[in-house]
Parts: C-alpha cells; sequence; structure tokens
C-alpha cells in the first residue's frame, strides 16, 4: 500500500547566477532630426493694424526662395520686446530686451498644450515649462495671439535697445463691473500665469 505523504523539506539554496548572455545585434539608426535650436520672436509692429496676428519664431538663418528686392507692397516682421517695467515678476533688466524663442520636441509625448492662469498640469501630462500669459497692450493697434513665455525670461545679446515693433506685455483679467463673471478667484491686481504641458 501507498504510505502517507511525508513532512515538506527545507528550501533550497539559491544556485549560482548563470553566465551572461551575448550581446544582440545594434538596431537600425534612426531617422535624423532637424537641427533648429531656437531663434527670436517676431510679429507685426504694435502700431499697425495689418499683418500677421500671431507671433512666429523666426530662425536665425532664413532660406530665400524667389525674391523681389525693389518697392514692395506688403507686411513686415519686426522682433519683439518685452516691455515688462520694473513690476518685479521679471527682472527689471528684462524691459527692452529683445526676445530669443525656441521649437522644442518631445518623441515620446506629441500632445501639446497650453493652459492659462494655471502653474500645473493635470495628472497625466509632464509640465514643460511654466511662465507668464503675455499678448500685445490693449490699447495698440496690434492684436496678437496669447503666448506663455517662461518665468526665467532670456535676452538675445546685444539687442538692448527701446526700438519697439512687436511686444509683450503681462496680461491681468477685467473684473469691472463683473464683465468676467469670475473675479473672485479672480484678481484684476495680478498678472496671469500659464503653463506648457505634454502627453
Amino acid at each position: 500500500m501507498k504510505g502517507s505523504q511525508g513532512v515538506k523539506g527545507e528550501k533550497g539554496n539559491i544556485g549560482n547566477t548563470g553566465a551572461t548572455g551575448l550581446r544582440g545585434a545594434t538596431g537600425a539608426r534612426g531617422v535624423p532630426g532637424t537641427n533648429f535650436e531656437g531663434g527670436f520672436a517676431g510679429g507685426s509692429h504694435f502700431t499697425q493694424s495689418g499683418g500677421g496676428v500671431n507671433y512666429q519664431c523666426m530662425p536665425t538663418d532664413p532660406q530665400y526662395n524667389r525674391a523681389y528686392t525693389g518697392s514692395f507692397a506688403g507686411s513686415w516682421i519686426y522682433g519683439t520686446e518685452y516691455e515688462t517695467g520694473s513690476y518685479g515678476i521679471f527682472p527689471n533688466s528684462a524691459h527692452d530686451q529683445n526676445v530669443p524663442c525656441a521649437k522644442c520636441y518631445t518623441e515620446n509625448r506629441p500632445a501639446l498644450m497650453m493652459i492659462p492662469a494655471k502653474r500645473s498640469c493635470p495628472t497625466g501630462w509632464t509640465k514643460e515649462y511654466e511662465g507668464y500669459l503675455m499678448a500685445e497692450r490693449n490699447n495698440h493697434n496690434r492684436a496678437a495671439t496669447y503666448e506663455c513665455v517662461d518665468q526665467y525670461p532670456e535676452y538675445i545679446t546685444g539687442m538692448s535697445g527701446n526700438t519697439n515693433g512687436a511686444l509683450f506685455y503681462f496680461i491681468g483679467t477685467s473684473c469691472t463691473n463683473g464683465t468676467t463673471g469670475h473675479c473672485p478667484p479672480y484678481d484684476a491686481k495680478k498678472q496671469l500665469t500659464c503653463v506648457v504641458c505634454s502627453k
């Protein structure tokens, strides 16, 4: 007859680590990306009601095609300056400095969004940077798209003259006569923040 099952034995010792396996073959080389590190922010002059409404990130090495070098009727792009005064938000030295810019690519996070009046990103999104919402001044002839300008402004070296052109001003919230309808929590005396998020 088959006997009863014996008592379970003790756990054995861990064996020696095996030898390292052979190195796999090198993968195929990826497609090279476009080398565009940055340039300068440009836009229409603040006194002109025509031209483009949005700021542009202009490369420092333009490539031209056919060109007419005489007088022409068209539009012009100007450099962009910070008009940030001495409010203590940006360093006072930022005022009238020309604005650099950069084009960025996130390989694994292709979706990108800018959220005004926020400093943090929604759950599942990665913060690229935070800053201040900026655009042209409200009484200028030129309207411009809102841009999220990094909270640590950089300058283009040697371009600090008050030459104007396209301009960046801080943005506030109008709370006069309840026009916004959300004051509070919005405060007309505080400049709006922004954050750029990727996913």
